[in-house]
């Protein structure tokens, strides 16, 4: 009779709130600090010396900025990645979010936001509006534009820029009352009706005009669209297709023939975002350019770490406290990433999506750990620091970031270590979900974001000159928990919807499928030890009456010293 069972079936989780371990309860503040995923800067100065440098980005932008032609392109990124951050600092913005005239570099910056808004928030966002605010900083620039339009000449100027772009927003007026109007008169009053009639033609005709008049001191308009996936669906066409609209219509204008200017957009998406874009006709109708920007690096978490340790103990005394207990929390930092050649930080970062703000949370929870960092030792309201207390080996780390603080796996949802065994009480696929890693990483080639993957239905070709009907359905099987857990993803090259966004109901045999930095990074971790196997044996379908199986999880055989502890300490 056959006993299929998964070790932890049946078991009940502690549910342990330990409130962390000694370590951390003793450098709470500072880690606190450190591993802080939502910390803003607050001053521009702030932002200079928390900001990680990505030379690979900030190279793609610099390319971007300096050529001389007209280009709308996308930024395509993780969620999480530093995408926001990174422009900010390439367009010199720092924290603020307003159009940043600036004539040193002869380039007016229009950056929109959009992050933190809701979806009730989408029928309020009025880019007439946005645009009249970049003309109004134009103005505090340049008092003289203002002075300008006080006047009737600048008026009439104004009226005939109008006339031989958008005409058509001056006839709003009444024809017949017209006739009894004097010249000034209807000309106030048609340019009146056009703003109420018409705002966005008018408010981009106001940006071109003034442009134009002070065309001596700028080259470059860039236009920043940033944060849209907080919107509905349909309100992030909407709003995409509004800024390539006034894409095109700043183009159409008429400076000086030998003037060296240029319009650049820029919109910044995630992959997912990106894929809904790709195949839309009310997008691809605009001519937007190829390649994409990519951000393909995650910050740097030893210079993240570096940077805000610095500023903390150089700028804030009221925040740094002790200093010298500030210098062996941050030892201790040190220390873990040094371990493995600093394998636990790319592989935190990996199995994070490259996500900094998820990273720094798994950081801290594994700084937290009690059951498994400081070997589940007996919290008392008094206590000293003794490292050999501490372990941050192979074990510790992974068990921390799979388990938290229980004694086994249970591929809790949402963990940055998911189970990618497909197994059942009837069925067994394990080995073709390990094949399937090591196929994938193989076609990857070092690219990013799926932009060369083949189809499901290519990969399904492939696997039939190898194995038969039934194997490679059992292998389709596999891929569909590959790509649920985000092992497999999407090239943003595809194309999705969110109804089925994520869900194995999404995928089709035309579907692009790569695989993802937590897949490689899983792929590396069997590669490595068999800690990651281990743990997810805690958590799979097994037959334990016909085989010699040990039916008992990893902490139970360490606890009998039949598990060896391996690693650095």
């Amino acid at each position: 009779m056959e006993d299929m069972r998964k070790l932890n079936e049946g078991e009940v989780k502690h549910g342990q709130t330990v409130g962390g371990n000694d370590i951390w309860r003793k450098f709470r503040r500072q880690f606190s600090k450190l591993f802080d995923a939502n910390e803003m800067a607050r001053s521009n100065k702030e932002f200079v010396s928390f900001y990680v440098n990505d030379t690979d980005f900030e190279e793609q932008m610099k390319m971007f900025q300096e050529t001389d032609v007209d280009e709308a392109k996308f930024c395509v990124g993780y969620t999480g990645i530093g995408k926001t951050t990174s422009i900010r600092y390439c367009l010199d913005l720092g924290i603020n979010n307003q159009a940043k005239i600036d004539v040193e570099r002869k380039r007016i910056v229009f950056p929109t936001f959009l992050d933190g808004y809701q979806a009730e928030d989408a029928k309020r966002i009025d880019l007439s509006k946005r645009i009249a605010a970049v003309c109004t900083a134009m103005e505090e620039r340049h008092p003289e534009l203002r002075r300008l339009l006080e006047t009737f000449e600048g008026k009439k100027e104004f009226y005939d820029f109008i006339s031989r772009h958008t005409g058509f927003i001056l006839e709003n007026v009444d024809p017949v009352d017209a006739m009894d109007m004097e010249e000034k008169q209807l000309l106030v009053k048609k340019l009146k009706e056009a703003y109420k009639q018409n705002p966005f033609e008018y408010q981009a005709n106001r940006m071109k005009f003034y442009i134009m008049k002070k065309n001596a001191n700028y080259e470059q308009l860039f236009i920043l669209l940033d944060d849209i996936e907080s919107l509905p669906e349909d309100c992030q066409r909407e709003i995409v297709a509004k800024y390539l609209k006034l894409y095109e219509c700043m183009k159409n204008t008429d400076y000086p023939e030998d003037k060296n200017y240029n319009i650049k957009l820029l919109i910044s998406v995630r992959p997912y975002t990106y894929r809904l874009f790709h195949s839309n006709r009310q997008i691809e109708t605009f001519p937007i350019s190829e390649p994409v920007i990519l951000k393909r690096k995650a910050v740097d978490l030893d210079q993240l770490f570096k940077n805000r340790f610095d500023y903390y103990i150089k700028q804030e005394e009221q925040v740094a406290g002790n200093v010298e207990t500030w210098e062996q929390c941050y030892q201790e930092v040190q220390k873990m990433n040094a371990a493995f050649g600093g394998k636990y930080k790319d592989m935190i970062i990996n199995l994070c999506f490259f996500s900094t703000r998820a990273a720094l949370s798994s950081y801290a929870k594994v700084f937290a750990n009690r059951f498994w960092v400081q070997k589940n030792k007996m919290k008392e309201d008094k206590f000293s620091i003794i490292p050999t207390d501490y372990s941050f080996n192979n074990i510790s780390v992974i068990r921390a970031l799979g388990c938290n603080e229980e004694s086994m796996y249970w591929n809790e949802e949402n963990s940055v270590i998911p189970n990618i065994f497909y197994t059942t009480s009837e069925e067994d696929l394990s080995v073709q979900s390990i094949l399937l890693l090591k196929y994938f990483e193989r076609k990857r080639n070092n690219e990013y974001y799926g932009i060369n993957s083949e189809t499901i239905f290519d990969i399904k070709r492939e696997l039939s000159v190898v194995f038969s009907t039934d194997d490679v359905a059992k292998f389709y099987r596999c891929i569909e928990l590959l790509f649920e857990c985000k092992v497999l993803r999407k090239s943003i090259y595809d194309i999705d919807d969110l109804k089925n966004l994520d869900k194995k109901e999404s995928l089709s045999d035309d579907s692009m499928l790569y695989i993802s930095p937590r897949g490689t990074e899983l792929y590396e971790m069997f590669k490595r030890d068999s800690v990651l196997l281990e743990m997810l044996r805690e958590d799979v379908w097994r037959d334990y009456s016909g085989w010699n199986y040990i039916g008992k999880t990893s902490n139970e055989l360490m606890q009998e010293r039949k598990r060896i502890v391996y690693g650095f300490a």
